[in-house]
Parts: C-alpha cells; sequence; structure tokens
C-alpha cells in the first residue's frame, strides 16, 4: 500500500476500462500507429541499448534490467530485484441468476474464506462481451504455491470459493484456464528503489511498465506519455 499510495498524484482518480477489453485497445493502437508511418518489428532480439537512440524500455522488469545493465547499472540492479509473481485466470460462463452478484468485480482479503485473488464479472465490465453470465477467477500462490495446482484442483477448488460468494453450487457451462508464469511484480520496497533509482537514466533513455509503481490503465497511459515526453522532449 505505502508504495501504491506514494505514486498517486492526489485529487480525482481515473478509471478507465476499454470498451471492448485490453486486446482490441491494444490492436486498434498498433493500427492508428501503423497508419501514422511507425514501423513495428516483431519477435526481434535486443541485447543491448544504443544510449544515443532514444528508446522507451517497455518490457518486463527482469528483461528491463538485462538491457540497462550497461548505460544504467543503478537502475538495472534496483529492476532485477524486483520479484515477478505468477497468476492463473480461469474464465467461466454460467447461465444468468436473479441472484447474481453485478458490478466490476471483488477482490478477496486473506482470510475471507477464498483462496483466489479476486473475480472480474466479465459481461458487466464489457458491453455485449457475453450472452451468459462470464466470470474470470484470477488465482495467485497466497503463500500456498496455489498456481501449480492442476486445472482439475483448480476447479474444484474455484467452485468453493464460488459458493463461499454466492451461497450457490452452480455447475458452468464451460471454463478456460491460462497460466502466467511470470505475470506481475510483487508490490514490495524494490519497487521503491525503482523509482529512487530513475534519475540515474541516461538521457533518451525512457521506461514504461506496471513496475514503476502505478497500476491501472489510466495509470500506464500517464507513464508512457511521460515516457515519450521524455525521449522525444528530453
Amino acid at each position: 500500500a505505502a508504495v501504491l499510495f506514494s505514486a498517486r498524484k492526489r485529487g480525482r482518480r481515473e478509471m478507465i476500462a476499454p470498451a471492448r477489453g485490453m486486446g482490441a485497445f491494444v490492436v486498434r493502437l498498433h493500427d492508428l500507429l501503423a497508419s501514422r508511418g511507425v514501423r513495428f518489428d516483431f519477435n526481434r532480439t535486443v541485447r543491448a541499448l544504443d544510449p544515443s537512440v532514444p528508446t522507451i524500455v517497455a518490457t518486463s522488469a527482469p528483461a528491463a534490467a538485462h538491457l540497462l545493465t550497461d548505460c544504467a547499472p543503478a537502475t538495472a540492479a534496483a529492476l532485477a530485484r524486483v520479484r515477478i509473481a505468477p497468476l492463473v485466470t480461469v474464465t467461466m460462463f454460467f447461465e444468468p441468476h436473479r441472484d447474481d452478484t453485478h458490478g466490476f468485480g471483488v477482490l478477496f482479503p486473506q482470510n475471507s474464506g477464498v483462496s483466489a485473488l479476486g473475480v472480474l464479472f466479465n459481461a458487466d465490465i464489457f458491453e455485449g462481451r457475453s450472452g451468459v453470465r462470464s466470470e474470470s477467477w484470477i488465482v495467485g500462490n497466497r503463500d500456498r504455491e496455489l498456481t501449480a495446482r492442476s486445472d482439475q484442483d483448480l476447479a474444484e477448488m474455484l467452485a468453493a470459493d464460488r459458493r463461499v460468494l454466492t451461497g450457490r453450487h452452480d455447475v458452468p457451462l464451460s471454463w478456460h484456464i491460462t497460466r502466467w508464469p511470470q505475470a506481475i511484480p510483487v508490490y514490495d520496497r524494490a519497487i521503491s528503489d525503482v523509482q529512487l533509482a530513475l534519475g540515474s537514466l541516461p538521457p533518451g533513455i525512457a521506461l514504461a511498465g506496471n513496475y514503476l509503481g502505478r497500476i491501472g490503465v489510466a495509470a500506464l497511459l500517464s507513464i508512457a506519455k511521460e515516457a515519450a515526453d521524455r525521449v522525444v522532449l528530453g
């Protein structure tokens, strides 16, 4: 909490959810930039940075640490200490029920009796996303290596979690599991160290990512703009 709130600007918060989801947002952004003459080179390995070339490093923290080792060793060392946590997302579909909870979703505290970290109600967030009840359950390790469990174990665990939330035992119409071995940074003191080390970046080099102390779509767009301003305006 200290890491997140220390990086936030005071005042009204912005909440943003792209109309058709982040995947559609990224595709649209790519198409728009390409129409303006931006060139994209995919699946290309970059092993080092040239400080004389204005560059925004928008990789994971471990990859950024590797790229910055020569030109910004202090920042690279701070980035190397950022821990990356695994996640599993399980999207399940159900027949709608009159007692369904509606909204963006639910976060579950440690002592709530629920093993999952949270659940998103996709059909409520994105209009027209699904004609049935669509939920994405988010599973972290919770110090119990939950993400390493088999698909069947996860399905049984989340069925129990959903009974705590709804008081019902509903059989899903279908479900889909996606595993992310390195998903999100752990927000501990290492994130604060990265923030402090940013001043050692050479001119023309900027970072953009969710390991800079601000999370959420609005915050990440703000970080991206600041990174662009740094490499363009100096």
